[in-house]
């Protein structure tokens, strides 16, 4: 499969509990897919930094999503229990 979101990614990551969830990173929005439920549209999709984003990933034991920004910060965000929703600061 190939995923073309018109625009420079600057990170890509796979779920460690879920194996059809990924997020793709660009400089402004951060995707959550679930190939499962979609192949062709993110679940969710959001500007999570004011910054430049930079990289992404996932904690390795809960469905938490962190985000690095240019100015060396780092955002994290709680995903939804069926990985498609996302919640807290995704609102």
């Amino acid at each position: 499969m190939t995923f073309d979101l018109g625009q420079e990614m600057m990170d890509v990551c796979w779920s460690p509990f879920k194996s059809s969830v990924f997020c793709g990173l660009s400089q402004e929005k951060a995707f959550v897919y679930d190939l499962e439920k979609d192949r062709h549209s993110p679940l969710a999709q959001n500007r999570p930094v004011k910054s430049k984003c930079t990289n992404v990933s996932f904690n390795w034991k809960q469905p938490i999503l962190l985000v690095g920004d240019s100015h060396g910060g780092i955002s994290s965000f709680k995903l939804g229990k069926n990985l498609g929703s996302v919640v807290a600061a995704w609102g």
